[in-house]
């Protein structure tokens, strides 16, 4: 099978609780808080944990391991200690068996329990990976909606306001395809067939899903060893066998039918084009399966650093190549995770993929053909992760991961007028949504108009390429800046989101012959206070599509 051990160039860990020297037991320093720590009972280890995972399995998640879509009003009433939920970056788990467990105590715990803990979560333990540990008590994605008063510091108190607003509630509800919020996801089928046209092997995937697109293909290859990974809907299809015989590194071909059963089809190239293949290969773990995304072990690739340049003063642009025989297009919006040792830990933390520029490129790009990927990451003084990046150079390597994210490509499609709102490095999925833009423009004219919030004009990342959008888009592409902290030269916009900004720059979505789609992503108050403004303005959850990590 794919594993650190046979291949170093794709790395397949099977999950692991922190280590007893963990920093996620371990006083908390350089400018992280420190949790309270009590002393837990006889048989609730960190060992006794593990153990219970692998005895109690997905029954953990309390629904027998069935997985189902949770709305806000649903994960609000599991707010007890013996009936605790907690979403964690969009991901509810049932975390009523963890509690004893826990080395801050179930006080610490029920500070998210029925609420978004994500920002609780990372401001104590933002090394530790929740997947791993709380993968057996996984209950379903967060759906719907998003919870609004602020739990994730202080279960008591709620956002800040500026006066000219009313406080914020749960009405912040993102839209969702699914035709029940709490509906069971029912589990897609695949299978996969092959056939051979001289020195090319044909590969199709049938499957019967929701939605599948190019992008949702994943390839990676070392010597004969073959897995290639197929995300539809909720699931993960794997195709993984060692190869009758060599092919190249390069695939070509990659497209998708769609129909009631939809097909996903590529081409590999064989190394000697003169061999009849008696048989595609001989299958291997996992092979032709599909698995809940939780219940699939994650895979990271070990990558190339070719570059890493500065964006502004304290953002950098990192681009990473993939290894030889991998694949991976990351879709618009999706993030993968970069995992580093530090110390001797583990930290791993997720990233929005961007693109080299906002400029045109040409169509046989690496990053376009699968093979290299761009990162946006702002390098904060006391981040441990971050920090690490900051010294990497040409010829480094760093593990990143598959990738995650929910956004929907073909809301594009449906839309007159993009309208994005964002703040700080919330401009990362912005970026992609631009470049869609400018690539599909051609056929069908739409109206973008970015509203960017910052500190300072030096805050702005891809300044320039911003300015030359404008210059080349001038009827179709519209830029508002808005800084927080700006010098005695600004003579734009100032201040934070409010209403009167709405009003006063966001499009007034009473336009029925528009069809307007907005893309928000900030900080979570910035993210829930724009949310709660475009809904008071007018706009409708199905006009609203806001990425959260």
């Amino acid at each position: 099978m794919l594993s650190g051990t046979k291949m170093q160039g794709l790395q397949v860990p099977k999950p692991q609780f922190p280590s007893l020297n963990s920093p996620q037991r371990a006083s908390a320093t350089n400018g992280t808080k420190q949790s309270r720590k009590v002393a837990l009972t006889p048989g609730h280890s960190l060992m006794d944990w593990v153990r219970l995972g692998k005895k109690e399995g997905r029954n953990l998640n309390g629904k027998g391991g069935q997985i189902q879509n949770v709305s806000v009003e649903e994960l609000a009433r599991h707010n007890k200690v013996d009936d605790a939920w907690m979403s964690i970056r969009g991901k509810v788990y049932n975390v009523t068996p963890y509690m004893k467990f826990h080395p801050g105590g179930e006080d610490e715990m029920m500070r998210g329990a029925g609420a978004d803990g994500t920002s609780l979560f990372d401001d104590v333990h933002q090394w530790v990976n929740v997947e791993s540990m709380l993968e057996k008590c996984y209950v379903g994605q967060l759906r719907k909606s998003i919870e609004i008063k602020d739990r994730l510091k202080d279960n008591k108190k709620e956002i800040n306001h500026p006066k000219d607003t009313a406080p914020v509630n749960s009405d912040f509800k993102t839209p969702s395809n699914s035709k029940s919020e709490a509906a069971i996801v029912e589990k897609p089928k695949a299978r996969y067939d092959w056939y051979q046209n001289g020195g090319q092997i044909t590969v199709t995937i049938y499957t019967k899903c929701n939605f599948v697109k190019a992008d949702h293909l994943v390839i990676d290859k070392k010597q004969r060893e073959l897995q290639v990974t197929l995300n539809i809907d909720e699931y993960v299809y794997t195709l993984h066998v060692g190869l009758f015989a060599d092919i190249t590194d390069t695939y070509n071909g990659i497209r998708v039918l769609n129909g009631p059963v939809h097909r996903v089809i590529f081409i590999l190239n064989k190394k000697d084009v003169d061999l009849k293949w008696v048989t595609f290969g001989s299958p291997l773990e996992g092979n032709n399966t599909v698995v809940h995304k939780t219940d699939r072990d994650p895979v990271f690739r070990s990558c190339e650093v070719l570059s890493c340049q500065p964006l502004t003063h304290d953002i950098k642009l990192l681009a990473l190549q993939l290894p030889q025989g991998s694949h991976m297009i990351i879709p618009i919006g999706y993030h993968v995770y970069l995992r580093v040792n530090h110390n001797g830990e583990e930290l791993s933390r997720p990233y929005t993929v961007v693109s080299s520029t906002l400029l045109p490129q040409d169509y046989k790009a690496k990053e376009i053909c699968g093979r290299i990927i761009y990162l946006m990451i702002k390098m904060y003084p006391n981040g441990h992760l971050t920090q690490q990046l900051a010294g990497y150079k040409e010829g480094d390597m760093i593990d990143v991961s598959d990738y995650e994210g929910s956004f929907v490509e073909s809301r594009l499609d449906q839309a007159d007028t993009l309208v994005l709102v964002a703040a700080g490095t919330g401009f990362t999925p912005m970026v992609k949504l631009l470049q869609w833009n400018r690539i599909h423009n051609k056929q069908q004219t739409k109206h973008i108009k970015l509203i960017f919030f910052n500190k300072t004009e030096r805050d702005i990342p891809w300044r320039e390429d911003l300015s030359e959008l404008l210059k080349t888009q001038p009827k179709s592409f519209e830029i508002i800046n808005i800084l927080s902290e700006p010098d005695e030269r600004w003579s734009g916009p100032k201040g934070r989101i409010r209403k009167e900004i709405v009003e006063e720059y966001f499009p007034c979505p009473d336009q029925p012959q528009q069809r307007f789609l907005m893309c928000i992503c900030g900080p979570t108050q910035f993210t829930q206070l724009a949310f709660k403004l475009s809904k008071a303005y007018g706009y409708t959850d199905e006009m609203i599509h806001v990425f959260a990590a």
